[in-house]
């Protein structure tokens, strides 16, 4: 065990920063990019926005009786999130050298890894806060709410946001079974949520404080008081955590990190993929021939991994299930956006094959297959599963199912195509000099972004189809061309 008292953290910190110390104006000049950014980037978006919620279907939507249920909703679901996100990346977290050595070290966890703790936290609470911000300053611009309301939501999304902060770390310390337990609960609390139950729920919050919720206090009462039994045993639980996960958390960011500077965003999402638990003695191939073999090999390696396979297994039946969804008081079709989303999240989970099939290059001939029909073989698994728990979700819900097919079908592509896709090509990195400047970051982001941008064009030309027809057709005509274009690429 290293011996840290005599200098402590903030020695060990000022050593570390003396590796690659940052001028005062490397700093004012990063500032200056970050607010340039955010004024050019979210200042038209935000506009956008407001402009939306202040108008007729603003009001019907912000004012309609479903919506402190649906804030509930969404806090449980990111609370949710966050738990499972702490399993592999948790606030505790330095550079792997200074994880070690103060993972070693004989000063409190509390004390060495304190400060990230802290930031994290406090960029929680102050997301929380501003993230109801504008939708209830919208209520008070139609006369709806008062400003005291704005107040009190603010107070209870900063809450809220202290709280994720909370659940962000217990994902980090506490075991295995006791996240899942968490994911269980907080699944079925935001299903509650949806149905109407959430009053009495600790991620009432937001929901509670909404202006014309007519909801007591009830939730927020029980959110402050768990928040305050569990923040001791956390914090000795945080004491207990081995360094070497405290480390590995740190290389697994550091690598992740590195990628997306790289700009390979897909290698980095590798960092993080689950590796296989429980089902990983299950036999993947026996005596089967060669193309039956490749569909059986990906069904089974998607069973060993239970706890992804669930959560994608949840979001395919979700996708199926939200194609006829509507903004709450209002006759706008957001159900196939939705579906969108969720197909493109849920269906990665069953592209594992292909993936290693994109990995071995064109020149392989695994089991016996050329190159080409092995990759087709390895799209049959994730398509048939995609669309067949897409249906069932829609049969469950009173769907139409051929609605759900033909969007889910149509994200499975993106998707299939977005894992053939590859590294980036080198001629994107040219510069491309405009009187505006260099271009060349545009390039780079649409072509990092396409698979997401794609799906969200299907979603909207699906929404869009009975309002306008003329256009949807339009909006699907250019992604099948893109997709077709990507496929002829590979």
């Amino acid at each position: 065990m290293t011996t840290l008292g005599a200098t402590g953290v903030r020695g060990a910190l000022t050593v570390w920063a003396a590796r690659a110390p940052r001028a005062l104006g490397d700093l004012a000049y990063l500032v200056y990019v970050v607010l340039l950014a955010a004024l050019i980037l979210l200042g038209p978006a935000v506009r956008a926005v407001w402009l939306l919620a202040t108008g007729t279907g603003g009001r019907a939507v912000l004012a309609d009786p479903s919506v402190p249920a649906a804030w509930a909703a969404a806090t449980a679901l990111v609370w949710l999130g966050v738990l499972v996100v702490g399993r592999e990346r948790g606030p505790a977290l330095r550079p792997p050298f200074l994880a070690a050595v103060l993972g070693d070290g004989d000063l409190p966890r509390a004390r060495a890894f304190g400060g990230p703790v802290l930031r994290g936290t406090l960029a929680l609470g102050a997301g929380g806060a501003v993230v109801p911000l504008l939708p209830v300053a919208a209520l008070v611009d139609l006369g709806v709410a008062s400003p005291a309301d704005v107040l009190r939501v603010v107070v209870a999304g900063a809450v809220a946001g202290l709280l994720t902060a909370l659940v962000w770390l217990a994902g980090e310390v506490l075991p295995a079974r006791a996240v899942a337990v968490g994911v269980v609960v907080l699944g079925a609390g935001a299903t509650a949520a949806v149905a109407g139950a959430w009053a009495w729920g600790p991620w009432a919050l937001v929901g509670a404080a909404w202006p014309g919720a007519g909801a007591g206090g009830g939730g927020a009462v029980i959110a402050v008081v768990l928040a305050a039994t569990c923040v001791g045993p956390l914090l000795v639980g945080l004491e207990r955590l081995p360094t070497p996960r405290i480390v590995g958390q740190a290389v697994r960011a550091q690598r992740a990190q590195a990628l997306v500077d790289a700009m390979d965003l897909q290698a980095s999402g590798e960092v993080y993929r689950a590796l296989p638990g429980t089902g990983r003695r299950l036999r993947a191939v026996g005596q089967l021939p060669g193309p039956a073999a490749v569909v059986v090999a990906d069904a089974v390696g998607s069973l060993r991994t239970p706890g992804r396979l669930v959560g994608g297994v949840v979001a395919l039946v979700l996708a199926g299930a939200a194609v006829s969804a509507e903004l709450p008081g209002t006759t706008l079709a957001i159900g196939p956006v939705l579906t969108a989303v969720l197909a493109y999240a849920g269906v990665s989970v069953l592209c594992d094959g292909l993936r290693h099939a994109a990995a071995l290059g064109a020149d392989s001939a695994q089991y016996d297959v050329p190159a080409p029909a092995l990759r087709l073989l390895h799209a049959v698994w994730p398509t048939s599963a995609g669309l067949g728990l897409a249906l069932v979700g829609a049969v469950l819900a009173h769907a139409p199912a051929g609605e759900a097919a033909v969007v889910v079908g149509t994200v499975v592509a993106v998707r299939l195509a977005d894992v053939l896709k590859g590294v980036m090509p080198v001629e994107l990195l040219v510069p491309i000099v405009t009187p505006a400047g260099d271009m060349s970051a545009v390039g780079r982001t649409v072509w990092l972004a396409d698979g997401p941008l794609l799906v969200l064009a299907a979603g909207v030309a699906a929404a869009c189809a009975t309002e306008a027809p003329a256009g949807a057709r339009v909006v699907a005509a250019v992604v099948a061309v893109v997709l077709g274009w990507r496929v002829l690429a590979r």
